[in-house]
């Protein structure tokens, strides 16, 4: 397996991780993060969304496929950006924006592997 396709990998893997909590105990993890947890179904339609995501990295890393590498480096990259207007604009939860650090990190790494896989 190349380093880009163990980088994203590891972020479906966490997804999932992440995706299964907020569908099955979303006050759980909401509560270690001090965010309140909504009384209603939207965390969980979030957590089933993240299921899917994993899907596709999971899956896409087993393919090899760097051209989703690429653009979902990109876009990990981006939502970082994103949720950091957020804050700044309409004050969401700075823990919120840590979540998407870990995103950040992640895209980043992923660019860096690619380079790497070039140069092998």
């Amino acid at each position: 397996m190349t380093k880009s396709a163990i980088s994203v990998l590891v972020s479906g893997v966490y997804f999932l991780g992440q995706g299964l909590l907020l569908f099955l105990f979303p006050d759980f993890l909401l509560s270690l993060f001090g965010i309140p947890s909504p009384k209603d179904y939207w965390v969980r339609v979030v957590g089933l969304a993240l299921i899917v995501f994993a899907f596709y990295y999971i899956r896409n890393a087993k393919a090899d496929n760097k051209g989703f590498f690429k653009v979902s480096a990109q876009g990990r990259v981006l939502q970082f950006l994103l949720f950091l207007v957020l804050y700044f604009l309409y004050s969401i939860p700075l823990m919120v924006v840590g979540f998407s650090a870990i995103e950040l990190c992640s895209g980043l790494w992923t660019i860096w592997a690619l380079k790497k896989d070039e140069s092998l």
